[in-house]
């Protein structure tokens, strides 16, 4: 009894080593002014977070992208201004673009541990610049890397090696760590079996969590057709965390409440060679009757744009092929009032494109499954916006009611740099490369909304494709522009002599 006891306490110091970590990096924000804080280790071709504040996820893991180190890998870098540091961005990108897109105002980066193929440093991030740092926060942020370089070595006592990988890790401390975070959480095991859900994932959603304990993630409907068991199942081969995924919860609740909300699941190996997802939700992120859901300013102004554009974009499905890639668009602009419907379509961009997704995703499922049908699809992955706030993207949008419809996941597999320009779906032809945070398996529905040379759906199709997925590309609104009659106003010819009850 004396030893259970004894073993009960130490999975309770590491679960609690790790949110120690958590607290120390809020410290170090909070001295310096940011608005996130992380510790990474990269250890080879891994990265993983070991801790965060301002980020919604915990044991994040990832492969980052090969991109150039903007500084020596011993080097403490503070940049007050980072604003034009596109080198910075795409870097941060590399290891955190699986989170959304990084523009950093103000950058700090400490090495704690350099060897030969294992780094761990902090690094710390805020959207704005600030002022120089004084010798009072430098020295403060000095003592607080020091009190987590001292952390890491109780936690990890033989080193790091491995590290990366394991965590080093068992089932008690991971299920100790789910009690105790601050995120909502939950845990399948390698057969993709329920193992725990903490109480802040239980008050999140009202599901009876109790009752799928030990239920398989086929077997619970609400989870979407064996879309987030692939993501899943391809997270613990790779090693690495999914993309962002958006899930819709509609059959667990009455018909009135669907409510929707983002996870990432990552792979932890334990020290007995298990392999569990440790699956954090951001409740940020959570929409539907249960979370936000800001309405436009005006709904009937939005309702009359809708209907402007929905009545006068020209119904013409088509396919386009650019260079390796073909893709469909089912709409095209009308000639004459052309830049009329751009200035309606910023306009609800701008304001909450939910309404015009919801008639776009039911417009795009029809043809989609009139065409190819629907049943094999295992997600649906949104074009990112380089130019939207979080919840006017409508790419995002119209994937996240597409997904609904057919029942699959969204991932964010996708990512851009943040443009504090504005969007314009035909002088949009010029910003930086596209990156894929994520590599997914199987058969994805690519989203767009406008495309206007098809160059951007060219290079998210080729990323995809390069990552293990079979991509069909789908855009709402072609490049072209064609002068046709209103629907309303088209009449079929007559042949001569014939009458309607002829034909």
């Amino acid at each position: 009894m004396r030893k259970v006891q004894k073993s009960l306490l130490q999975q309770v110091d590491r679960a609690g080593g790790i949110l120690a970590l958590n607290r120390q990096l809020k410290a170090l924000s909070a001295i310096l002014g940011t608005d996130s804080a992380c510790l990474i280790l990269t250890e080879g071709p891994l990265a993983r977070m070991l801790g965060r504040h301002g980020i919604p996820y915990d044991f994040l893991a990832v492969k980052p992208a090969v991109v150039p180190a903007p500084y020596k890998i011993d080097d403490l870098v503070i940049v007050r201004d980072a604003t034009r540091r596109t080198d910075l961005h795409a870097f941060l990108g590399a290891f955190l673009g699986v989170l959304a897109p990084i523009q950093a105002g103000f950058f700090y980066r400490c090495p704690l541990i350099v060897t030969r193929g294992r780094i761990v440093a902090l690094l710390a991030f805020g959207q704005a610049p600030r002022p120089e740092l004084g010798d009072r926060e430098l020295g403060i942020a000095l003592e607080i890397r020091n009190a987590i370089l001292h952390d890491l070595e109780q936690l990890y006592p033989s080193g790091m090696k491995g590290v990366a990988r394991s965590l080093a890790l068992t089932m008690a401390d991971v299920e100790s760590w789910l009690a105790q975070t601050d995120l909502p959480s939950f845990i399948f095991d390698s057969k993709m079996i329920l193992r725990a859900v903490n109480d802040r994932m239980q008050s999140l959603l009202q599901i009876p969590w109790e009752g799928l304990i030990g239920k398989a993630v086929a077997d619970m409907s609400f989870m979407g057709r064996g879309g987030l068991e692939l993501l899943f199942r391809h997270a613990l081969e790779s090693g690495v965390s999914t993309p962002r995924v958006d899930l819709s919860f509609e059959e667990a609740f009455s018909p009135d409440m669907s409510p929707s909300f983002r996870l990432v699941a990552s792979p932890v190996s334990l020290v007995d060679g298990e392999q569990v997802l440790v699956t954090t939700v951001d409740p940020s992120r959570l929409y539907g009757p249960l979370g936000p859901a800001a309405l436009p300013q005006n709904r009937s102004e939005q309702k009359a744009m809708t209907e402007f554009l929905l009545e006068t974009l020209v119904d013409r499905l088509a396919l386009r092929t650019r260079k390796l890639v073909s893709y469909v668009t089912l709409r095209s602009w009308r000639n004459s009032i052309r830049e009329h419907q751009i200035v309606a379509l910023r306009a609800i961009k701008k304001d909450d494109p939910r309404g015009l997704a919801a008639e776009i995703a039911a417009e795009m499922r029809a043809r989609i499954k009139l065409l190819f049908g629907v049943a094999h699809f295992q997600a649906v992955v949104p074009m990112p916006c380089a130019h939207s706030s979080p919840g006017n993207c409508l790419s995002e949008e119209i994937a996240k009611a597409l997904a609904r419809d057919i029942r699959v996941p969204v991932a964010h597999a996708l990512a851009l740099p943040l443009d504090k320009g504005s969007s314009h779906p035909i002088r949009n032809v010029s910003r930086e490369a596209m990156t894929l945070t994520t590599p997914i398996k199987g058969l994805v529905l690519l989203i767009d909304d406008v495309t206007t040379s098809g160059r951007h759906i060219e290079e998210a199709t080729l990323l995809l494709r390069e990552g293990g997925a079979s991509v069909l590309a789908v855009a709402w609104i072609g490049g072209d522009a064609v002068e046709e009659p209103a629907p309303a106003t088209r009449q079929p010819k007559r042949r001569k002599g014939s009458s309607p009850e002829a034909r």
